[in-house]
């Protein structure tokens, strides 16, 4: 999976929590709620998890809940949680090493990709999962930890 598609599926995860905090919910209840196969969020929940974002209490009654108010949760957070050392942008393909000019363009190309991310963290760093919902019309039902 890309790294934006794991991005978006952690951020619709962490959702999913803070929409029904403060109770918690299985992994099979946000994959239905998101209409992603919930082994997909069990390997994204492990992530935000690791990451601090997210708990998990086992048991039969058990289920995942968030750490932290929405308001305290930057994008730059998920997006550390799923990213595994990848950028967010990707490049399609390289040029051929015969192509002088494929091959100057592609050094301009990398600088820009670089540039590119570094606006884009900026950015997730300044806005937060709480600024997400609000702009979306979805209310947290309680605010946590």
């Amino acid at each position: 999976m890309s790294v934006e598609q794991s991005f978006a599926v952690a951020l619709h995860s962490v959702s999913v929590l803070a929409c029904v905090a403060p109770k918690l919910v299985t992994a099979s209840f946000i994959a239905e709620n998101i209409s992603v196969n919930p082994v997909i969020v069990r390997r994204t929940l492990v992530h935000l998890v690791k990451e601090g974002i997210v708990r998990s209490q086992p048991g039969l009654k058990g289920g995942y809940f968030l750490v932290h108010d929405p308001g305290k949760i930057t994008l730059l957070d998920v997006l550390k949680a799923v990213r595994q050392n990848g950028e967010f942008t990707r490049r399609h393909g390289f040029p051929s090493a015969k192509c002088e000019a494929g091959v100057a363009v592609e050094k301009v190309l990398e600088k820009v990709f670089i540039e590119a991310d570094q606006a884009m963290y900026q950015y997730f760093e300044r806005v937060t999962l709480g600024q997400v919902l609000a702009e979306a019309g979805v209310r947290p039902l309680a605010q946590t930890g």
